[in-house]
């Protein structure tokens, strides 16, 4: 601060001092007061302080005055209720205060001028730190809702590829599905038709051993004829009659 600030200090401390010694005199009872009650106001002022009055004052109900020590008692109460006392009392009280206050203000503003300029530019550092600190947040947040945003979108996107790779995945399921179904039906007719060949099949070699049956059973019985027939003729007729069955038959 420059030195003009400190003189203007000084001259408003010494312009408050003399203001407060025209309105409030002295911190001390006024020389009028004491004149006219100079015996009670030292009666009082002994007795105050006295080692038992003040044991009484913090402790009464354990330090009881009696006697002497009591009218003096009676004495305080009465000194200290009259209109004169409470007046110079009262105002002593505002000249000590009112010191208080400018003695305070005028320490204030002498430390002020001494450490203002470091503390304004440590104060104005800080503010303007604080300041940058809101542009980084307000950069961060700008850029946290940016990412944000992205993140959404990318969400978005994914939904719609699970929605097209489920569509997929069921479409590949679905085509795999139906293959199975007609190669189960295909294989289904295979085994239809390998079973109805094996049955013709098995038809056909009981036919013929059927046939290969009554083929023998015949012969037999024809072989057996001839040996008991004798005469030519009835072998030839036999002969042919088995000829023409064995055509029939084929």
């Amino acid at each position: 601060m420059s030195k003009r600030y400190f003189i203007l200090v000084t001259v408003a401390y010494a312009v408050g001092c003399a203001a407060g010694l025209a309105i409030f005199k002295s911190p001390e009872f006024s020389k009028s007061y004491l004149a006219k009650h100079e015996a009670e106001h030292k009666r009082y002022v002994g007795i105050i302080k006295s080692e038992v009055f003040k044991a009484h004052e913090e402790r009464p109900q354990l330090h009881t005055l009696t006697g002497a020590d009591e009218e003096n008692l009676k004495f305080v109460e009465e000194y200290a209720a009259s209109e004169e006392f409470k007046h110079e009392e009262h105002r002593v009280w505002w000249f000590v205060e009112y010191f208080k206050i400018v003695n305070s203000t005028i320490f204030l503003l002498y430390l002020w001028g001494v450490a203002g300029p470091p503390v304004t530019a440590m104060l104005d550092a800080q503010i303007e730190g604080v300041r940058k600190r809101f542009a980084e947040v307000e950069q961060e947040k700008a850029e946290a809702a940016k990412v944000k945003a992205d993140a959404v979108s990318k969400t978005s996107d994914w939904e719609q590829v699970l929605v097209a790779i489920r569509k997929e995945s069921d479409d590949t399921i679905a085509e795999s599905m139906a293959k199975v179904k007609e190669e189960d039906e295909s294989a289904r007719k295979l085994l239809e038709k390998q079973l109805e060949d094996r049955k013709h099949a098995e038809l056909l070699a009981t036919a013929e051993t059927i046939r290969l049956e009554l083929v023998t059973a015949a012969i037999d019985e024809a072989t057996e004829h001839y040996r008991t027939e004798q005469l030519g003729e009835k072998l030839e007729i036999n002969v042919n009659s088995f000829i023409k069955l064995l055509e029939r038959m084929s």
